[in-house]
């Protein structure tokens, strides 16, 4: 029986992703986009973003993450306070390119040899570029953020 359980989850994860719209793409560097969500590159990502939602919950109270994007450097700026009660800042360089499977995908390395994000993650936008959603690759993770003006002051 649990068996059973766990692979339905999966497949009811599978089917909202696919629904969700993480499986289509286009070209990082001006492509086109379908009439619900604006093309993923890299100045409709650049700016401030800040994670609101993380594998369908919102973020616990008092817990942030935000992201800045450079489109010109293709830097990205991290600042969240998940193993610290203050924002700490992370930072390292990110590319936008295309899967087989005509899909827009962000990868990202930390400085300072650190090494690269837990993984790459298929990217979508909506029509109005305010909300953009990151689908891992190779497991369930799914994040939501929403575009804001300016990082906060840390």
């Amino acid at each position: 029986m649990k068996f059973f359980r766990e692979s339905l989850t999966l497949a009811i994860v599978a089917v909202a992703l696919f629904v969700s719209g993480c499986e289509r793409g286009s070209d990082v560097d001006g492509g086109g986009a379908d009439e619900h969500n604006m093309a993923v590159t890299y100045y409709t990502v650049d700016g401030a973003w800040q994670l609101v939602e993380w594998n369908e919950a919102p973020l616990a109270e008092g817990t942030l993450l935000y992201i800045d994007l450079d489109r010109k450097e293709r830097r990205f700026e991290i600042w969240d306070n998940f193993n610290s009660m203050y924002p700490t800042m992370s930072s390292g360089s990110f590319l936008l390119s295309v899967d087989d499977m005509d899909r827009y995908i962000i990868s990202g390395w930390y400085d300072y040899g650190v090494g690269d994000w837990n993984d790459e993650y298929i990217v979508e936008l909506n029509a109005e570029g305010d909300s953009m959603v990151w689908c891992a690759v190779s497991s369930d993770e799914v994040m939501i953020f929403a575009k804001v003006e300016q990082l906060p002051e840390f």
